[in-house]
């Protein structure tokens, strides 16, 4: 995991460099132009060199903010991009210098992680003939095509890129998930093997021991010779007695399957979106099928926000409320539509409606809200 994050921030600074150099290179020949050539500037300002400079730097700075440092949201991401595209056409319509486009080939590249593929494809058709369209110089149509397929090219190259680092994130779940599900089958299996082995106990050495220990009283009232001898076996038996009760109980006392830890498991590592537990202390769990239909449903939640929310944060909080078992899950991503649930909320819903138990599901003004409350019993409860 640590060598997968490693690689995921050295790849996204690296492209970060490359975007800074290949924008520092374009600026040079820009600024060069002004001062050697003439009419490179559609429209004059005072201080051009000073506008330009901060167009190019506000550009830069914009790219850096949307693709590197914490994760944001996609409406800040957004306006992010709108912001960045205006100065990419402040640039391209205010220079007379084929290489802008250049800057455009590298802010459609990195739009493939925020915009649809047919805003991309449109973007890198329209951008390079409308730029030779209204800037006439020599072999426009063979600029146009060539500046084309730079685009379609950087976007199939992004594409790529994108598709390695889904599968790199899917993988990870994976990984997590089975993880978290062998922390709770080796939990549920000890706690299973732990009250086999205390009904064994009670059931034979306990019951055996009772048995003798009636023998005993019985033999101690009939023989009146062998008192000191029975009474001091009867003593032991008493002893074994009590010890065999309180390992039966302390066997029992480690009935609780240790969800928490389950769930720590699952959520270990993972950076986007970042997610938090609040696991309250008074939780305990005895009933496999509740701590299953917990386990799942924050597998679902969490599958959910990673490939349709677009959240930066998601809190994951389980706690009791009186009779009331209560799990939450919240994010700040897109939200949900109620009347398009998939098959993991109906699945989920459907486990919670076995138990008694009752799913809500919220969206927020940013996020999206998952409630499950289940009725509390001798096996979801201790105090």
């Amino acid at each position: 995991m640590k060598a997968w994050q490693s690689n995921h921030f050295i790849a996204n600074w690296t492209g970060s460099v490359l975007v800074l150099f290949t924008c520092a290179i374009v600026a040079g020949f820009v600024f060069y132009s002004l001062h050697h050539q003439q009419d490179v500037l559609r429209f004059n300002l005072p201080y051009p060199d000073v506008f330009v400079a901060a167009v190019f730097t506000g550009f830069v700075m914009l790219h850096l903010l949307r693709t590197t440092g914490p994760q944001r949201t996609i409406r800040s991401q957004k306006i992010l991009a709108t912001a960045q595209f205006s100065l990419l056409l402040i640039l391209l319509f205010w220079i007379k210098s084929g290489l802008i486009l250049i800057l455009s080939v590298v802010y459609v590249a990195s739009l493939v992680y925020l915009a649809q593929l047919i805003v991309c494809l449109a973007l890198a058709l329209i951008m390079p003939l409308a730029y030779f369209a209204t800037t006439p110089t020599s072999y426009d149509l063979v600029n146009s095509l060539l500046f084309i397929a730079y685009h379609l090219f950087a976007l199939r190259l992004s594409y790529a890129l994108l598709d390695e680092r889904r599968a790199n994130e899917r993988n990870k779940a994976l990984l997590q998930e089975l993880s978290a599900t062998q922390v709770l089958l080796q939990d549920t299996a000890k706690r299973d093997e732990r009250l086999r082995i205390a009904r064994d106990i009670h059931d034979s050495l306990g019951h055996g021991l009772t048995a003798l220990n009636l023998q005993l009283e019985l033999a101690q009232q009939l023989s009146h010779s062998a008192q000191p001898p029975l009474a001091q076996c009867k003593h032991i038996i008493t002893d074994l007695l009590a010890h065999t009760r309180d390992t039966v109980s302390t066997l029992r006392a480690f009935d609780n399957i240790d969800l928490k830890q389950a769930l720590t498991t699952l959520i270990a590592d993972t950076v986007h979106p970042v997610t938090q537990l609040h696991y309250s202390e008074r939780v305990k769990v005895r009933d496999a099928r509740i701590a299953e239909l917990l386990f799942r449903a924050t597998q679902e939640a969490l599958t959910n926000v990673r490939k349709h929310a677009y959240a930066t944060r998601c809190d994951i909080s389980l706690w009791r409320q009186q009779q009331w078992l209560l799990w939450r899950v919240e994010d700040d991503g897109m939200g949900i539509n109620h009347h398009q649930w998939g098959n993991g909320l109906k699945g989920m819903q459907e486990r919670v409606m076995q138990l008694d138990g009752e799913l809500t599901v919220t969206s927020l003004a940013t996020g999206t809200r998952l409630d499950i409350a289940l009725p509390l019993g001798a096996e979801a409860d201790s105090d």
